[in-house]
Parts: structure tokens; C-alpha cells; sequence
């Protein structure tokens, strides 16, 4: 069951294991996970994160 929308910030630190991400956010999400619900995110989210790394890849960064 979906319990729990996550940002684009939250997605991305989360699958890279970024110290900006909470330690409260981190739990929550793995929490949820281990009781098999799941952490959603809007399709808005896919198209920063295509843009983001477009954007990147042609800044070179």
C-alpha cells in the first residue's frame, strides 16, 4: 500500500545514500519498506531527474 510520497531531492539522496537526506527521512522510507508499503513519487520527479542529468551532461559537471 502506498503510505508516503517522496520529493525528487528525497529519491535522489536516497538511492545515492546522500548525507543531506535525514536520518528521520532514511528510517522512514526503509521502515516502510521492510513492512512491504511502498514510498511514491510524481511523475514531475522523473522529468527533474531527466532534466537534471540532460543539463549536467551538457555543462560537463
Amino acid at each position: 500500500m502506498l503510505k508516503a510520497i517522496a520529493d525528487t531531492h528525497t529519491i535522489i539522496w536516497y538511492i545515492f545514500a546522500d548525507s543531506r537526506l535525514s536520518q528521520t527521512a532514511r528510517s522512514t522510507i526503509d521502515n516502510l519498506a521492510a513492512n512491504g508499503d511502498w514510498v511514491g513519487f510524481s511523475i514531475i520527479t522523473i522529468v527533474e531527474i531527466i532534466y537534471g542529468s540532460s543539463v549536467f551532461s551538457m555543462l560537463k559537471i
